[in-house]
């Protein structure tokens, strides 16, 4: 987007592989870049709590192929800003399985 101006960008509580927190051009500043988790790349800039780890996926699976499930003793269970898991999240009326199942 050449020419447009991106303040208060926030960045958090993703999981992000081969990518890092965007370095915006010119030096924009960001709101907030942090509690995430970044795979098979550099964090980048941004907060303190940002994390470089394998975030353990469990799946997909022949039946779910879009499905990725974090495994038990994933890096991104409770890293959020509250405690909670990094990633996305079930949409209202789902359940949300962590683990092997």
């Amino acid at each position: 987007m050449s020419g447009t101006n991106i303040t208060n960008l926030e960045v958090y509580q993703n999981i992000s592989v081969r990518a890092a927190c965007p370095d915006l051009d010119g030096g924009a500043p960001f709101a907030f870049c942090d509690y995430n988790l970044f795979f098979d790349g550099a964090a980048g800039s941004g907060g303190t709590h940002n994390l470089t780890a394998d975030p353990q996926f469990v799946g997909p699976t022949l039946t779910d192929p879009a499905h990725f499930k974090l495994d038990a003793g994933s890096p991104a269970l409770g890293a959020g800003r509250a405690g909670e898991n990094l990633g996305a999240y079930a949409s209202a009326g789902q359940t949300e399985t962590i683990g092997r199942g």
